[in-house]
């Protein structure tokens, strides 16, 4: 099994942990949250999948209606394994 995360997401996770005292890491996610729509939100948005767990040929994907299970040539590309912190 492998973890992984959206290369985008995990650049600017680390950028925030390399910047942004431990303490402050959830209310500063929490507020670029609340904030994305009023900065960037003129930009039609692409779907983003944070978060993937991968075995072998299978992808599970978190989704609204439980998981999703696909093949591991489906996608992208743009995920990075997490191999654990930083």
């Amino acid at each position: 099994m492998q973890l992984e995360i959206d290369t985008d997401i995990r650049a600017i996770a680390e950028f925030m942990q390399r910047n942004v005292p431990a303490t402050r890491l959830v209310g500063v996610a929490a507020g670029v949250n609340a904030l994305a729509p009023l900065l960037w939100g003129q930009h039609k948005p692409d779907f983003v999948q944070p978060i993937r767990l991968s075995r072998g040929d299978l992808h599970i994907q978190p989704s609204t209606s439980g998981c999703s299970l696909k093949p591991e040539s489906v996608g992208d590309g743009s995920a990075a394994a997490m191999d654990g912190p930083g």
